[in-house]
């Protein structure tokens, strides 16, 4: 998988790989900045530049996060999902205890140069949950090419800071420290010396941020069509095989819709060579000696995954074409039946809501959805792809939401008989 011309060099060292891993861990509300710490009202938008203008063009993604799985909190691999839906590594300040970690203008993204094994055993030395084993991984050069950097550990004069604003954000060096303010994101505190050390030079962290302020998001496109930067090739690391089944299907959702729900377009080629590897998986198959040294490099290729395209037969085509017509059968015979008994007011209307509903399926990477796409009887959209025609006879007959959903779960439970190693929902929501 190495692209780096001087992997001969380092191809003999444990300790030293060709990619970075960006770790991926629960969201900590304590970790967030306080409105004492950031003037939001300054800025209307979740702030990822010192500049409000420049911070403008980031304001859709805050419209995208109100509709994000995770506004109540969530898992590492939650968020390691909204990473790929969003398309982008996010770049944050890395609040602690109410102060930014990262100085300067412009929010990072945080980088490790730690190879796999030295991630997974830090994740178990860890007493809290700040580090996980999920992990995305990019190629060393390819970051550096995009701008990224190693981080400079401590300085060689005395630390000094300066605040004009009075508040614990935008952090800045004093000039005489000697980094520039554009240089300054990559400043770490360190003091190995002092009766209480401060020392993280074990991360052998690496940052990255926007130095020209040309990306549409906030923070590093992965895998946004029609970015600055591009990337050769990208690896998730999960803890499961069954996590890694769910993003594998995520990959594929993604590349049959184009992008996400957002109308955010994706670089489709990158989404094909996005590789996924369980650590449940690696464990089953190596020895723990192995696994002592594990490398991203090293990782036997039949234990990267790419996500799968299904070429549906034509007894898949015969198969779907049949269950399509009887699930239309069956939500058109509930939706009459619902319509017969509902409550009505006296003009003969349901008295209900007006909602939308559809019947969706799951499992993106299935001869079921490459016949369903073949025959544009589904539509991919985020973690979903919706089955046509469930439910359009409803508008004709009431605007009642209830006849939506009677008609889809009928149709849902024909789905289920016959393809009964599928996923299928009813998405439904008021209009």
């Amino acid at each position: 998988m190495s692209q780096n011309p001087a992997s001969w060099i380092i191809r003999d060292r444990i300790d030293m790989s060709d990619w970075v891993l960006h770790f991926v861990h629960e969201p900590d509300a304590r970790n967030e900045p306080t409105d004492e710490a950031i003037p939001f009202e300054e800025y209307e938008w979740s702030v990822y530049h010192e500049d409000p203008e420049v911070n403008y063009r980031f304001s859709d993604w805050d419209v995208f996060d109100e509709d994000s799985i995770l506004r109540g909190g969530g898992s590492a691999y939650m968020v390691l999902r909204k990473i790929i839906s969003d398309g982008h590594i996010r770049a944050t300040w890395a609040f602690r205890n109410d102060k930014p970690t990262i100085y300067g203008p412009r929010a990072a993204v945080c980088f490790t140069e730690m190879p796999l094994h030295a991630l997974v055993d830090y994740a178990k030395r860890r007493s809290e949950t700040a580090v996980e084993c999920y992990a995305v991984g990019l190629l060393k050069a390819e970051v550096f090419a995009a701008g990224g950097r190693p981080v400079i550990y401590g300085l060689s004069t005395p630390f000094a800071e300066v605040n004009p604003s009075g508040r614990a954000w935008p952090r800045k060096l004093d000039p005489g420290c000697g980094i520039a303010e554009e240089e300054q994101y990559r400043y770490v505190s360190t003091a190995i010396s002092e009766p209480r050390p401060i020392d993280w030079t074990h991360e052998r962290e690496w940052r990255w941020v926007d130095h020209r302020d040309e990306c549409s998001c906030p923070g590093l496109p992965v895998w946004i069509n029609e970015e600055p930067h591009s990337f050769s090739q990208v690896l998730i690391v999960v803890q499961t095989d069954e996590e890694a089944e769910g993003i594998l299907d995520l990959l594929k959702q993604l590349h049959d819709a184009w992008g996400n729900n957002f109308g955010v377009e994706f670089d489709l080629p990158t989404l094909d060579r996005t590789l996924v590897v369980s650590l449940q998986q690696l464990r089953s198959e190596l020895s723990d000696d192995a696994l002592r040294t594990l490398r991203l490099e090293d990782i036997p290729t039949r234990q990267l995954r790419t996500f799968e395209r299904p070429q549906a037969a034509q007894e898949d085509l015969d198969k779907a074409t049949r269950v399509l017509a009887e699930a239309r059968q069956a939500a058109d015979r509930a939706m009459r039946e619902e319509w017969e008994t509902a409550p009505k007011n006296p003009d003969g209307r349901i008295l209900d809501v007006v909602g939308w509903t559809s019947l969706t399926v799951h499992d993106a990477q299935t001869p079921l959805v490459s016949a369903l796409l073949q025959l544009d009887e589904a539509s991919p959209a985020g973690y979903r792809y919706f089955i046509k025609g469930m439910t359009d006879g409803c508008k004709q007959l009431d605007q009642a939401w209830r006849l939506e959903e009677a008609a889809a779960g009928a149709a849902m439970e024909v789905f289920e008989q016959h393809y009964p190693d599928n996923t299928f929902s009813v998405y439904s929501q008021p209009d």
